[in-house]
Order: C-alpha cells, then structure tokens, then sequence
C-alpha cells in the first residue's frame, strides 16, 4: 500500500503516507461486527524508496518493522492494536447522505 501511495502521488505533494490494516469480522465473543486494526505503519518517501522491495532476501516481516509498524502480536486472534494515525472519516464527508448523490450529476465509476 505504501509503495502504491508513493508511485501515484508526486514527491512535491506526498511526503510521508500512514496506513493502518483493519479487517472486518465478528468478534466471537458478541457475535457483532467489528473491525480490529492489525497493523500500522507511517513511512516517508525518503526512507521508503531506500528500501530494496525486490531484493530476494528482503524478509516481509522484518521490513515492516524496520518502518516502525506495529503489528498485532496476535493476527489471527484479530487482537486490536492502536493505530499510529486514526482518522475520524466522519469529519470528511463530502455529502450528506443518499440524496446528495440522486442530484448529482456527475457520475462516479468505482472499480475494486
């Protein structure tokens, strides 16, 4: 995710790029939904493009940690970690609600 940040975005306008890993799943305990963040990391451009991602040796666990990723000590119990960045995605909405987009008329194309 990293290496895609940088690639799409200018130096000029990134510099630096936070990723937290959230999976979602239900918590077995509650039966209810959850989304438990399993690993964060914030690197900038510089020590990121120092990095050799195609060199065979590079160990997948240590590079992260070398970026200075937490990582859940338990991935498979999905144990939360506390993310490095936390965004409150609810302060950047860019409409309010459904009906914002029935007057729209631009249309949006989303592709996974």
């Amino acid at each position: 995710m990293l290496d895609a940040c940088f690639r799409a975005t200018p130096f000029e306008i990134v510099d630096a790029v936070s990723v937290n890993g959230h999976v979602r799943t239900t918590e077995p305990a509650t039966g209810r939904p959850t989304h438990p963040c399993l690993i964060t990391v914030s690197a900038d451009r510089a020590t990121f493009t120092g990095l050799e991602l195609l060199h065979p040796k590079l160990d997948p666990k240590a590079c992260p940690r070398k970026l200075g990723a937490e990582i859940s000590p338990h991935p498979n119990d999905l144990e939360h970690i506390k993310p490095i960045v936390d965004f409150d995605m609810a302060k950047y909405r860019i409409a309010h609600g459904p009906e914002a987009l029935a007057s729209s008329t631009t249309r949006w194309i989303c592709s996974r």
